[in-house]
């Protein structure tokens, strides 16, 4: 993987002043609330796979029992064997 983008041969910048040049779309940065509940969320799906029970969550992240129940729906449940 390169450490440098060459924006001349992807056709991003041209050599030829304003003529073909194409720039690209900014992302936009997150903010610090944003960055707080995408934390939150990785929390929750960490604690999740590693099967703490879902009040524990709540009571560690400090959200409602509504969004830990909409985090952990898209985490797959290992069954536990039969002995």
């Amino acid at each position: 993987m390169p450490l440098f983008i060459d924006y001349a041969r992807c056709g991003v910048l041209s050599s030829g002043g304003n003529q073909g040049v194409t720039m690209a779309r900014m992302k936009a940065i997150p903010t610090d609330e944003q960055t707080v509940e995408i934390l939150r969320t990785l929390l929750i799906l960490q604690l999740g796979v590693a099967r703490v029970p879902r009040g524990r969550i709540r009571k560690i992240v400090g959200c409602s029992m509504g969004r830990v129940t909409d985090v952990l729906r898209h985490v797959p449940v290992e069954k536990s064997p039969k002995l």
